[in-house]
């Protein structure tokens, strides 16, 4: 599911990102890029709130993901998000 979520994302179809990233994340909530994968989705739909739960679970998942930890702070600087 997570390869089509991709498939989607790079096409630009961002609610069949959405879509697939949450039927993969309901399989398996423990892999980080389909959290990653759905954040850039909802960064693309202006779904902040959303965006930012996704980073949150990808860094549950992976305390050390560079790129969750890196938007968490671009979202912050923002004014969209706390850290």
């Amino acid at each position: 599911m997570l390869q089509l979520a991709e498939i989607h994302l790079r096409r630009s179809e961002w609610e069949q990102t959405v879509q697939r990233c949450e039927d993969a994340a309901a399989l398996n909530p423990l892999h980080e890029e389909q959290w990653n994968t759905l954040a850039a989705a909802l960064r693309q739909l202006g779904r902040t709130a959303e965006e930012e739960e996704a980073l949150r679970r990808a860094l549950a998942v992976n305390p050390g993901s560079d790129s969750a930890r890196n938007r968490l702070m671009q979202l912050r600087k923002q004014g969209k998000g706390e850290l």
